[in-house]
């Protein structure tokens, strides 16, 4: 009877979801799904998919967005199989224990191994940054922690979303209190946290200038209204009251109407140059995952931390 339901709901899929099916799927145990459940329903048999789909470590990312239990879930609502009250949530956390039933773990606390990364820990950042996309709101942001000359630290949430070989770029005023430290000491750690996935990534090293040219061009790609921000806020400077800030975007806004709005010679980019980098994944019990790079001869030597 729960292989007809599994039909009617999987009639409710469309072509993508039954390819990710047949593409991931393993046979499920209908007989054992019955010792969990006092009545064999629906829910099982989801259970058991996303059960069947964490086994495969390629299909994380899209068992995460869970597009599919979601079309499972919402079509067995449909076909009167589950009711209007069925947490949906809650399957997604759900994974086997090492005994083999089932066991509540939450999406933010799969394992991360040693043979899980890449051995470039750029690499392992894009992989990262392009999973945390569609789940986080701007997962660009990272904290910057800066320091004046004599250590008293300073932290703050910058935009880092531009990355190559060369480092990690971000953008500000010189005259603000980070570009003040920078100046004095030129060594910056940031912080990319994304909560869905239960990971950070920590990098730390030297900061150096990004050449003008290069900021040029991508302050040209800034909107509007924010090239105009640059120029009328002089960051970490006092203020009478916001009535101040927007007079003066008025100014500028006449002053450069029907023209490109240059760069301001205070607005500079950044360049942190990695010496060492961490990449970090929750784990249940405070027993979270921790690798850290740091450089030896032909790249990057890898080991784990204890939490």
């Amino acid at each position: 009877m729960l292989v007809g339901r599994e039909a009617v709901v999987g009639a409710r899929l469309d072509e993508d979801g039954v390819a990710f099916l047949h593409r991931h799927g393993r046979p499920l145990d209908f007989q054992h799904a019955a010792t969990f459940e006092h009545e064999v329903h629906l829910v099982v048999c989801v259970r058991l998919l996303a059960v069947s789909l964490r086994c495969d470590e390629h299909v994380h990312a899209e068992l995460e967005a869970g597009r599919v239990v979601d079309d499972l879930v919402a079509a067995a609502r449909g076909a009167k199989l589950l009711d209007d009250g069925f947490d949906a949530e809650g399957v997604h956390g759900l994974d086997a224990t090492a005994n083999g039933r089932l066991g509540v773990v939450s999406e933010r606390a799969r394992p991360l191994r040693r043979g899980d990364l890449d051995p470039d820990p750029l690499r392992q950042l894009r992989a990262w940054f392009e999973e945390a996309g569609p789940l986080v709101r701007a997962p660009e942001a990272a904290a910057l922690a800066t320091a004046t000359a004599d250590g008293a630290p300073s932290v703050r949430m910058v935009l880092v979303q531009r990355f190559d070989e060369r480092g990690l770029v971000f953008h500000t005023h010189a005259g603000s209190r980070k570009g003040e430290e920078l100046a004095a000491n030129p060594r910056a750690a940031l912080l990319y946290h994304w909560d869905p996935l239960g990971r950070q990534v920590r990098i730390e090293g030297r900061v150096e200038p990004v050449p003008d040219t290069e900021t040029d061009g991508y302050f040209a790609t800034r909107p509007r209204g924010a090239q105009i921000g640059a120029h009328a806020s002089r960051q970490s400077a006092p203020v009478e009251g916001r009535a101040e800030l927007e007079r003066r975007v008025a100014e500028l806004e006449a002053a450069y109407e029907g023209r490109d709005v240059p760069r301001p010679d205070w607005w500079r980019g950044y360049r942190l140059v990695p010496e060492a980098w961490e990449f970090w994944q929750h784990r249940e019990s405070r027993l979270h995952d921790r690798f850290r790079y740091r450089p030896a001869a032909g790249g990057w030597a890898v080991e784990r931390l204890a939490p």
